[in-house]
């Protein structure tokens, strides 16, 4: 027999026998409601505790790039997108799957042993658990960019009300030089480094988990697309003008972004050849709050994942012959485009910053 008693804090529940003796009193539904608040907060956490690791990240590699210094700023600001990137997406990306797989089906067994999370395959399970952190993850990404913008153009008011002594007058300052008057008004460097870093970190994961999550095409679509107008928005009202640079940060990032399609290939495979998913394997569990073994070894069957696997291994053999033979030997056998190097002086000003008035008087004149 079971009888309800309401309380101001909670709603007991007691359980009796048929002596009418109670064998248990338990707030059920409070202890229900708390541990669901407490699990929406820990999986808000570790959202936010990854986001904090990477913008940490940032900052380390880019004292470490200064640190260790390069010949122009192309090159610095290329081993930041380097660094920063790697660090964002094992953090992001890779950690959180680690950290919850289960590999000790796999031979030698001794190895293995360290990876004793609880999933041993991509289950569904799974994508309820981890596969929904990722995407709250993604999710945030994707609102950054507006919240750097909100964040930026708060603090540039706030800096110019602070120097005008909240006059609101541009020419009430309490600067002693001229440079430091327009430091207050121009706003920082355009961390482009960072943006680019964004970006791969963006297209990586959506080749990763994409094609077991297909949610996350049309998400990394839209949040570049944010990035691209809150960039703009910056550029135009926050940030300084970014300097003249050469084509070595592009050929950087394009040498990265050539593995984004290993990753679909790859982990693609491994999604679609599931033997839970499509070959209805199982097996017994001792405890209901257990997850199953996958029996997913790896191995080469024909099924619906064999074109993927061979499609990765075709371009894991171009890439390795990219690498190995030099590029002057496929330009010359006709299987790579020549490039012309851009030599660029990035210490220069605009160009008609750098001309004398007279000089650019003078152009303007001749070109009329």
């Amino acid at each position: 027999m079971e009888k309800k008693l309401k309380h101001k804090k909670a709603e007991v529940y007691e359980l009796k026998n048929d002596d009418g003796k109670v064998v248990a009193a338990e707030p059920i539904c409070l202890k229900y409601r708390n541990d669901q608040f407490f699990s929406k907060m820990l999986a808000l956490s570790i959202t936010v505790i990854i986001i904090v690791i990477n913008t940490i990240l940032k900052l380390c590699v880019v004292k470490l790039v200064s640190w260790i210094g390069e010949d122009t700023v192309s090159q610095q600001k290329g081993s930041v997108v380097k660094g920063a990137f790697l660090g964002q997406f094992f953090n992001t990306g890779f950690i959180i799957l680690i950290v919850n797989a289960n590999l000790q089906q796999f031979k030698p067994k001794k190895f293995w042993k360290v990876f004793n999370g609880p999933f041993s395959d991509y289950m569904p399970q799974w994508y309820m658990d981890v596969g929904l952190k990722i995407i709250t993850t993604y999710l945030v990404q994707g609102l950054m960019p507006y919240i750097n913008v909100v964040k930026e153009s708060i603090i540039g008011k706030l800096k110019a009300r602070v120097d005008t002594k909240c006059k609101g007058d541009p020419f009430v300052t309490g600067k002693r030089t001229i440079q430091t008057y327009k430091a207050v008004y121009l706003g920082k460097d355009m961390p482009i480094h960072f943006k680019y870093s964004d970006c791969l970190n963006i297209t990586f994961l959506a080749m990763l988990y994409g094609l077991g999550m297909p949610i996350m095409f049309p998400m990394a679509s839209v949040i570049l697309m944010n990035q691209r107008l809150a960039e703009r928005i910056q550029v135009a009202y926050n940030y300084r003008q970014p300097p003249a640079m050469d084509n070595s940060l592009s050929d950087s990032v394009l040498s990265i972004m050539k593995y984004a399609p290993l990753m679909l290939l790859f982990n693609g495979y491994w999604l679609m050849d599931n033997r839970q998913f499509f070959d209805n394997v199982w097996h017994y569990k001792d405890k209901v709050t257990e997850n199953m073994w996958a029996d997913h070894l790896p191995g080469y069957r024909v099924c619906q994942s064999s074109p993927l696997f061979l499609m990765s291994m075709t371009c894991v053999a171009l890439i390795v012959v990219q690498i190995v033979i030099p590029a002057e030997l496929l330009l010359k056998w006709g299987f790579t485009m020549s490039q012309d190097e851009l030599e660029v002086d990035e210490d220069l000003p605009n160009f008609f910053t750098a001309l004398m008035l007279t000089e650019a008087e003078k152009i303007i004149s001749e070109n009329r």
